[in-house]
């Protein structure tokens, strides 16, 4: 898949977050529309939070997007999303807070504007990735468990092992389908492996 070059893309690091995907453009490109999807609503919360001086749920806020703008290779939205994180958990002086994230927003709004046109039709007509037939017949309890264990460890492998459950076309319409791969996208392992786990004790045994 022919990338354009990063200036053209805000500095967005995509070759390098591909690789460190498996070279996995598809579940790339799935994670990239997840997040500028979700960006402003991260984004409003967060502002929230230092509104009401709650520097615990600012700091880990700011966390999260410092996790997530790395996954996608936005170094330096990962970089003002670390200071503003390191800066909050030390209840900073209202000035310096919404200096803080006002830096981050314009990061944001930026990556959003430069990357968005581009994002939303990357890697539509790629091939899905490969999976092993092995894999791709697993019952789903034994494919619900093997995610379980990658979840755990927040290891990168939960989004290679969500591939053959997408292929399958009778999970499409579940609602539990539907909320752990929205979860797993969006790199929220924590509420993924909840997910998992109930869907595993809602599955007859």
């Amino acid at each position: 898949i022919g990338l354009p070059d990063e200036r053209e893309l805000g500095g967005l690091e995509v070759s390098a977050a591909i690789r460190r995907l498996g070279g996995n453009a598809p579940v790339y490109a799935r994670m990239l529309r997840s997040f500028l999807k979700d960006l402003p609503q991260h984004l409003d919360q967060a502002g929230q939070q230092t509104l009401a001086t709650d520097w615990s749920a600012a700091s880990m806020s700011m966390h999260t997007l410092k996790g997530l703008a790395a996954t996608i290779g936005a170094r330096e939205l990962q970089s003002a999303a670390a200071l503003a994180e390191a800066t909050f958990r030390r209840a900073p002086p209202e000035g310096v807070a919404r200096e803080l994230m006002a830096r981050v927003r314009g990061l944001a709004e930026s990556l959003r504007t430069q990357v968005g046109p581009w994002a939303a039709g990357f890697a539509l007509d790629a091939a899905p990735s490969s999976v092993p037939p092995s894999a791709a017949a697993l019952p789903l309890r034994a494919s619900l468990q093997a995610l379980l264990g990658a979840l755990r460890q927040s290891d990168m492998h939960a989004l290679d092992l969500l591939e053959p459950l997408r292929g399958d076309p009778a999970l499409r319409p579940l609602p539990q389908w539907l909320e752990l791969e929205a979860a797993v996208d969006a790199l929220d392992f924590d509420r993924a492996l909840a997910l998992c786990e109930h869907w595993l004790r809602e599955l007859p045994s």
